[in-house]
């Protein structure tokens, strides 16, 4: 089965949080606004790199600019 994916387009928030876990492994995570189809409206995606990819962003992005990702779509288990 395939999984969906979901791309998008925006401006970044704040600029990107870099930490490391106890073995030193690099995590970067920001959140980009994304605009609706109408003026007010807006959608915002947290994004999370790990390794080389958080330390570049983490170097290279900053609050308010453009940014682009594709992942994974957001699923929720059903309470059942």
């Amino acid at each position: 089965m395939t999984e969906a994916s979901v791309s998008f387009a925006g401006n970044l928030t704040d600029d990107p949080e870099i930490r490391y876990t106890a073995a030193g492994i690099a995590r970067a995570m920001f959140r980009v606004a994304v605009s609706g189809r109408r003026e007010h409206e807006a959608s915002f995606f947290t994004v999370v790199v790990w390794r080389d990819q958080a330390k570049h962003a983490a170097e290279s992005l900053a609050k308010r600019q453009p940014g682009r990702g594709r992942g994974p779509a957001p699923t929720a288990e059903l309470d059942r």
